[in-house]
């Protein structure tokens, strides 16, 4: 079979993804005769042309240019067809980065007239007068230019973002973007630098459509709650985490191996151990069509993570670097001294000492001045990259630094990485991935009640933070108006609360291609995590209050490994028959071990050792544990002449969590693809480029949870036997072998369409996710003795809801301004909760949450308020409430109306579940400035605000909001908020919607502008590419929210606890100014 030469060289530049330029004049002639495909590009081009007059040169990386053997290189690489009249000339450059394109397409539009611009983009070609030229480039919009003159021409071209022959990762393997099937959204790496971050979470929130991120915790190496398509599960609907083919679990468990909790009440986030300026680009899979390739432990989804790898062509040194300052966005207002003072003598007349001399008070302590502060950050990236066809390499350092804005918490990183791939010979490939990092992070205690934040908050003005000694300030001795409360600076400064992980995340791959469309790849990683938390609470006497000193060390450390076996093969047949089939075997271990040991009464602050404390007051704790997963899977891609595109995936997996009756489960997926703008129905419809529906369907599964739930277990006892102390075992579960899987059913209906060279580019996705056989403990008799109930497989959750994005391509030229907005709406409901019926989400002993059939998961549950008692009538002719309820308390709702205000009358008064996000990126480029906003929002959710159950609780012992100002009393009857009390005994601080706010808010996320200097004012300075840039994140938030931050995730990574405000670690306004730099 013979093909035109010019139709090979087009198919090999979309398979290699590479820039083939040739006048059409040198090839339309030649046939080759059955061409066969050879593994480079340069193998291809060496046999398409060796029978030829015909060469090529590589003029740069991924570019190479096609001319006659006697054709001598110069800036002119094609030769001119036809001598035109003048010559013109000019300078190609991408519109972003003012950096030259080299081997862009330069076409003298109706003729075969074309040249392509050399190493510095320079571009020269000798054309009629009225002659328009079309500049193109391989992943740039094409841009047409009318001749006027010889020039110069000055051409900015700008990258098509949505460029159908985009490459996405997908698991095991990657794809054209216009052969997916699925629902997968990438963000690449110019999007991720975009934002100054620690993590990669704070980098990808808001670019993806149906991706709900929310910060748990502002604190620097905090953790974010990530719900893609909603929550799944009542154990953990974080999604899985695969970096580098390395599988990660960023909830409860710190690596893929472990399985531990950080008791602080303040969850600490796993990824932060990863550089997020190591990241080349982000795949988010889904649907179940997409992930079902990772089976077991995908029913969350999954964030594919590729890190940068070295790349064939000229070395490239870059280095980054950015300094920032961050702040409190805004305070909560309580009362000063004076304020506090008159608030004092009006709760406790007559029982407690009043302030005196009331106009001779000043403000008092500021405590949010004093245990926030300004902060700052500084982050610095070395790189060096390069290779020839053989060896490529990278080569990555860096160090981050950031204080937190609140006094004593910061977080420090150290990394490193390496890449090398090596290709032996054509068929033999073999490579090597390191990454490593060092963290270290100083914990402030907060997200509870006798939290650094919570505290200063409710600690009244009258104690000082410093006594004029510069020692910590307390209440005096005697004082019976602050009875509970330690200094919150200092427990934010003397309390040492060090958190350090050290990581290492390796693999090595070989590749064997015994045919160009047969290839075996083996794949052994491993990732090794040791964690060091320690913490040591000083002793003191302050005032009314003391301590003894606590020594606590929580160490533990994990081994991973993962051992993977793919064939792969791929071949076309009739040119229209495309078959990519896939199988694969994996095999997957973690082990991990921790200890946890406290002692108290050490005789010294300054000596921290755990050998020195009260040997009486000791604990000792300690375990290890080991789970596995084997795993076969396969997965079929075939497409038909570019229309109609078919995916299918199988993947069984077996688990050493689960019993011996459900060790293995299957989990299958399909889905269909139809191109509908390649049909010859829609040829006429010149603005139409991409026109594809997407149906797919799958089952995927959660096994997270507990490594030996299906087995009846032991614990220690210790038990008197006669005079002496035994220890012995009893038994600790009721065991269940019937144990499985949680799965879940996933429905996904998408579209996608391109207008005006994909310009304009829309995405549409229905879904549906059903997770079934949900993992709930069981309902004991009381019988039962004590015993742990086992889990079992009895609840089932819905999420539906619709994804919408929005890319358009606004200007393009000297001027280029792209936008991108997304929608998303989700909607929860617990369809079945079997025997539990009914799951409570308690925070700091406060029942907040309920979670029952028929309503979304994780509901505020409480009493609704109807109003202030205004005088005794009213309580008269009101329902029961409480003994000691009088005017000016809160009057709550009789729902079943007996005549009893109890917890008959609780009902679900908020969710924590917004309606819609929407988010919107836009990015303008003029010249060489470049300027990006990003705007995020988030409508219809509600926050628990538990601070503001403390702080307008109108108790005696601490101090209040300012909003209490306005409280009922003889002389202000119509007051918003209830009488001042000592204790509450009309329960007026109980549960209600009186503390449930709007949560809805719109937040400049991002504001960026840079400055890209030109190339010829560097000069010879080696400097390649030099840019500096000014930022500014969350700079400003409207919301009707009293708190700090509207933006509250799930308490600990719970799903049962999400939206309760319990003092925070708040995100603060941040500005940066940085820089980079290429050699």
């Amino acid at each position: 079979m013979s093909e035109d030469l010019g139709t090979i060289l087009n198919k090999l530049s979309a398979q290699y993804q590479v820039n083939i330029v040739f006048d059409a004049q040198h090839v339309n002639d030649l046939k080759i005769e059955n061409f066969e495909p050879k593994s480079t590009i340069e193998e291809n081009l060496d046999v398409l042309l060796q029978s030829t007059n015909l060469t090529y040169k590589k003029l740069g990386a991924g570019t190479y240019a096609i001319k006659p053997r006697s054709t001598s290189t110069n800036n002119e690489i094609l030769t001119n067809a036809i001598l035109a009249e003048i010559k013109v000339y000019g300078t190609i450059k991408d519109a972003e980065t003012s950096e030259p394109l080299i081997g862009a397409n330069v076409l003298q539009m109706g003729t075969n007239n074309g040249t392509v611009s050399d190493i510095d983009g320079v571009f020269q070609l000798s054309v009629d007068e009225d002659a328009i030229l079309e500049v193109s480039y391989i992943g740039y919009v094409s841009k047409e230019i009318k001749v006027s003159g010889q020039g110069p021409y000055e051409v900015y071209l700008s990258r098509n973002t949505n460029l159908m022959e985009e490459v996405i990762v997908v698991g095991y393997g990657s794809q054209r973007k216009s052969d997916l099937t699925g629902a997968i959204s990438r963000i690449a790496e110019e999007e991720l630098k975009q934002l100054p971050t620690t993590g990669l979470e704070q980098a990808i929130q808001g670019r993806s459509a149906g991706v709900y991120i929310t910060q748990n915790s502002g604190a620097p190496g905090g953790a974010m709650s990530i719900r893609i398509r909603g929550t799944g599960s009542t154990l953990t609907s974080e999604p899985l985490y695969v970096v580098d083919g390395i599988p990660i679990v960023n909830d409860n468990s710190g690596t893929s191996a472990t399985f531990e909790s950080d008791g602080g009440g303040q969850y600490t986030n796993a990824l932060t151990t990863i550089n997020p300026n190591d990241i080349e680009s982000v795949e988010i899979l889904k649907d179940a069509s997409a992930s079902a390739i990772y089976g077991a432990r995908a029913a969350n989804g999954v964030v594919i993570i590729t890190t940068k790898k070295g790349k064939e062509g000229q070395r490239n040194v870059s280095y980054e670097s950015y300094i920032g300052l961050q702040q409190l966005e805004r305070s909560i207002p309580v009362m000063n001294l004076r304020q506090y003072a008159e608030y004092i003598n009006d709760v406790n007349v007559g029982t407690v000492e009043e302030f005196e001399n009331l106009d001779l008070l000043g403000e008092g302590t500021n405590w949010q001045d004093v245990i926030f502060r300004n902060a700052f950050t500084h982050n610095h990236q070395f790189s060096i990259t390069g290779g020839d066809a053989q060896t490529r390499f990278s080569f990555n350092g860096g160090l981050h630094q950031k204080d937190g804005i609140v006094e004593g918490s910061d977080f420090t990183r150290h990394s490193g990485k390496i890449n090398v791939d090596h290709s032996y010979n054509d068929n033999i490939k073999v490579g090597v991935n390191i990454l490593a990092s060092k963290t270290k992070e100083n914990v402030t205690f907060n997200d509870n009640s006798n939290g650094v934040i919570y505290t200063a908050l409710l600690t009244p003005p009258m104690v000082p933070a410093r006594t004029l000694d510069g020692s910590y300030g307390a209440p005096p001795s005697g004082n019976n108006i602050v009875l509970t409360f330690d200094n919150p600076l200092a427990n934010a400064l003397e309390v040492e609360d060090v958190n350090r992980k050290t990581r290492l995340l390796a693999s090595f791959y070989s590749e064997i291609e015994f045919t160009p469309w047969l290839k075996y790849r083996m794949e052994v990683a491993t990732d090794i995590l040791y964690t060091n938390h320690n913490t040591f609470w000083p002793a003191f006497e302050r005032g009314t209050q003391s301590r003894k000193s606590r020594v606590r060390r929580n160490n533990s450390n994990s081994l991973y490994w993962i051992n993977k076996h793919l064939l792969t093969y791929q071949n076309t047949f009739s040119e229209k028959h495309k078959v990519t089939l896939l199988g694969g075997f994996e095999a997957q271990e973690g082990k991990y071990e921790w200890i946890y040991a406290t002692r108290d009464n050490l005789p010294t602050n300054e000596l921290k050792e755990l050998n020195l404390g009260d040997a009486g007051t000791q604990v000792v704790q300690g375990g290890s544990g080991h789970w596995a997963l084997l795993s076969y899977f396969g997965r079929l891609n075939y497409g038909y002449d570019d229309r109609y595109l078919l995916t299918g995936t199988l993947r069984a997996d077996g688990s050493s969590r689960f019993g011996s009756n459900n060790k293995f489960g299957l989990f299958p997926s399909l889905a269909f693809a139809w191109r509908i703008s390649n049909e010859a129905f829609l040829d006429d419809i010149e603005i139409l480029d991409n026109f594809k529906l997407r149906l797919g369907y799958g089952a995927v599964g959660n096994q997270e949870i507990g490594l030996y739930s299906f087995a009846a277990n032991l614990q220690p006892i210790n038990v008197v036997i006669g005079d002496q102390l035994v220890t012995g075992f009893a038994p600790d579960n009721i065991a269940n072998e019937d144990v499985k899987w949680e799965s879940s059913v996933q429905t996904n209906l998408g579209v996608d369409i391109g207008f005006y060279n994909n310009r304009l580019e829309l995405i549409l996705d229905l879904y549906n996710k059903s997770s079934r056989d949900m993992l709930l403990p069981a309902i004991l008799p009381a019988t039962a003795g004590g015993l742990n109930p086992p889990f079992i497989n009895i609840g089932e959750m819905r999420n539906s809801g619709v994804e919408f994005t929005l890319n358009t391509q606004n200007f393009v030229g000297k001027f280029n301004w792209k936008s991108s907005f997304n929608l998303s709406v989700n909607r929860n409901e617990v369809i079945d909760l079997g025997s539990t019926g009914v799951l409570t989400g308690i925070i700091q002993r406060v029942p907040v949450t309920r979670t029952v059939e028929g309503m979304p998961i994780g509901q505020y549950y409480g009493h609704q308020v109807e109003g202030i008692f205004r005088n005794a009538a009213e309580i008269a002719e009101a329902p029961f409430q409480e003994i000691g309820t009088r005017a000016g308390d809160i009057k709550f709702k009789d729902l079943n109306e007996d005549g009893v205000i109890d917890d008959l009358d609780k009902t679900f008064i908020g969710s924590p579940h917004p309606d819609f996000t929407i988010n919107l990126i836009n990015d303008i480029n003029y010249r060489n400035f470049d300027l990006n906003i990003f705007i995020r929002g988030v409508y219809g959710n509600e926050v628990y605000n538990m601070l503001r159950r403390d702080l307008a609780g109108t108790g005696a012992w601490h101090n209040q909001s300012v909003d209490i100002i306005d409280r009922w009393s003889v002389d202000n009857p119509d007051g918003s908020e209830p009488r001042s009390n000592g204790n509450d005994p009309n329960s007026n601080r109980r549960v209600s919607d009186r503390f449930v706010e709007d949560g809805s808010y719109l937040k400049l996320q991002n504001l960026s502008i840079g400055y890209t200097i030109p190339n010829d004012v560097l000069g010879v300075s080696g400097i390649s590419h030099f840019r500096i840039y000014l930022s500014g994140q969350n700079l400003i938030t409207l919301t009707n929210y009293s708190g700090y931050d509207p933006e509250i995730g799930s308490f600990n990574q719970n799903p049962l606890i999400s939206g309760v405000d319990n003092g925070r670690f708040p995100v603060a306004r941040s500005y940066t100014f940085g820089l980079n730099l290429n050699f």
